[in-house]
């Protein structure tokens, strides 16, 4: 791919505004554990219904990356698109536990096979000098309906007295995908911008070849420790609060998110021209750090303070992850990877509460988050073997 080619352009604008799109429809599950509470389900299932879509994921996603290639993968992303719409209206239209299991599953097939599809097709797009800022804007795209889709569902659920709606809402966001997705596919397909080397199916052989990568299978490592010490803080920092005293976590993830998307945006294009290893040690160790001082908070207006540092670690962090995955990947195998790089979100959201939960029977919150940044802080002995390369 040229770096000449501009990616800020109207078909760049439609695929963030799809990004946005299909992750509003995942954002409206932030209340989703209290409204199973209205329905006529066990409270014992409520953790597995809640867990079930991470669980699709974990287990499907390496099994389908493979198989999407930036030709096919807009007919994927239109197919699927269709089947999560209707899987978000059964939303609104279920309440016994066996039909929701089956809604839940089809839904995060769905979801997997889109997000899969549409990672596979984005690196059409991406300049190679020029990745961590085009993913650092990308991930704004899917971090804004986290910050957007909860006050408007707040909304809805006022105005019409029924949380059913909010999925309905969903279901319309949907519908732009459709036109959005045409007008994409139909201009780069024309493009010789575009690089067409990427539009081939990756062979088998080539599969293990690229697992056999040490830079790869070292970014992954590093990878799968950031979303450990990350779903910590996620799932149990309310608790952090509540054991304080407080009601909830108030404004910590607000500060965190505006900041860690102030800095995406303001500093994107500096990180293509740091050396992205240093960078990526210093903002490692930085937010380990910021783990460790989150455990030793012992009010609300110091956790507060953390945000803002914690976002800014973050910010610069994630970004990097995606665009040293796109610079040390092969052109035929970048979808695959970056695929496998959500897949360690996964898989980490999986562990960490796991071992969260261990941790805090024998111990307590200023230990479990300790742990988070010790392990992170370790991982940074495997950078250098990401930044050196392969002979």
């Amino acid at each position: 791919m040229e770096s000449t080619h501009p990616f800020f352009s109207k078909r760049f604008l439609f695929l963030n505004t799809i990004y946005f799109l299909i992750f509003s429809n995942l954002a409206i599950f932030f209340n989703y554990y209290n409204y199973l509470k209205t329905l006529d389900i066990d409270p014992q299932w409520f953790g597995f219904l809640v867990g079930l879509d991470a669980l699709i994921a974990l287990i499907i996603r390496p099994l389908i990356s493979p198989f999407f290639t930036a030709r096919d993968a807009p007919v994927t992303i239109l197919w699927n698109a269709g089947l999560v719409f209707f899987c978000l209206l059964g939303y609104a239209f279920v309440n016994t536990l066996i039909p929701m299991i089956i809604v839940r599953c089809i839904h995060g097939v769905g979801v997997v096979i889109i997000s899969s599809a549409l990672t596979a097709y984005t690196v059409l797009f991406i300049p190679h000098d020029r990745s961590a800022q085009a993913f650092g804007i990308i991930s704004v795209s899917f971090l804004l309906p986290y910050t957007v889709i909860p006050y408007a569902v707040e909304w809805i659920i006022y105005f019409f007295k029924s949380y059913e709606v909010t999925f309905i809402f969903a279901a319309l966001l949907m519908i732009p995908v459709f036109p959005l997705l045409f007008f994409i596919n139909q201009r780069s397909f024309h493009d010789t911008g575009i690089d067409t080397g990427q539009k081939d199916r990756v062979s088998f052989k080539d599969m293990l070849s690229n697992l056999k990568n040490r830079r790869v299978m070292a970014l992954i490592s590093v990878s799968v420790v950031t979303f450990i010490a990350f779903s910590i803080l996620y799932y149990f920092l309310k608790s952090f609060a509540i054991h304080m005293g407080a009601k909830d976590i108030g404004y910590f993830f607000t500060i965190y998110a505006i900041t860690m998307i102030c800095v995406r945006l303001a500093a994107g294009h500096l990180l293509d021209k740091a050396n992205k290893y240093v960078l990526f040690t210093v903002a490692t160790i930085f937010t380990g750090l910021c783990y460790i001082f989150i455990g030793m908070a012992n009010s609300m207006n110091m956790l507060y303070l953390y945000a803002f540092f914690f976002g800014i670690g973050i910010g610069v962090m994630f970004p990097l992850i995606n665009g040293i995955t796109f610079d040390i990947s092969d052109p035929a195998v970048r979808g695959i990877n970056l695929n496998l790089i959500i897949e360690t979100r996964d898989l980490g959201f999986f562990i960490g509460p796991i071992v969260a939960t261990y941790i805090l029977n024998r111990y307590n919150f200023t230990v479990l988050f300790s742990f988070s940044g010790i392990i992170s802080i370790l991982s940074v002995s495997l950078i250098p073997l990401i930044a050196k390369q392969n002979r």
